[in-house]
């Protein structure tokens, strides 16, 4: 479906935010199947894993961040998201 084939209301609420509109993509457009394996991956994402062997610490972080947000509907910026993003995060 085409943007600017959808409603006012509908394009008006799904751009409210950046939240928002992820949100109303991936339930329309990528499904639960895509969901549910994104969220499988952030639940496994380690520190240097495979593929990310010499990432440093705030590089892990901001990954884990952008993939809790693309699979959470966390409030952005909130402790909630805070522990959820430190999670399986290496202790030194």
């Amino acid at each position: 479906m085409m943007w600017s084939m959808l409603s006012d209301k509908t394009r008006t609420g799904a751009s409210r935010s950046w939240q928002h509109l992820s949100q109303w993509v991936i339930t329309n457009y990528l499904g639960n199947h895509w969901r549910v394996h994104e969220a499988a991956k952030f639940e496994s994402m380690t520190f240097r894993q495979a593929g990310h062997r010499s990432e440093t610490p705030y590089d892990y972080v901001l990954r884990r961040l952008f993939q809790c947000r693309m699979v959470t509907a966390l409030p952005p910026n909130s402790q909630e998201e805070l522990v959820a993003v430190m999670k399986n995060s290496p202790e030194e």
